[in-house]
């Protein structure tokens, strides 16, 4: 690349004309995905995470940042313990 100078401005790359970019378009409330609650996210995220981990409840509160027993609370609260240890 040849330049007049020691540096390279932009003028001299010889770009050619480009449009600017589209802008996105406005999401469609129609075929957008419905809303989820937090608790339904919440519920979802530790159901995963404990069928990936085999049902490691401490591997589980590891991964997903919070306490054991904070995770167990949660496990209770949506129904997630197994039966036997429901009581």
């Amino acid at each position: 690349i040849l330049a007049r100078g020691e540096e390279i401005h932009v003028v001299e790359l010889f770009l050619p004309d480009t449009p600017p970019a589209p802008k996105p378009a406005a999401p469609n409330p129609a075929t957008a995905a419905p809303l989820r609650t937090l608790k339904e996210v919440e519920r979802e995220a530790i159901a995963t995470a404990l069928e990936q981990l085999g049902g490691n409840q401490s591997r589980t509160a590891q991964v997903l940042g919070i306490d054991r027993k904070t995770l167990r609370n949660k496990m209770k609260e949506y129904g997630l313990l197994p039966s036997a240890e429901s009581h």
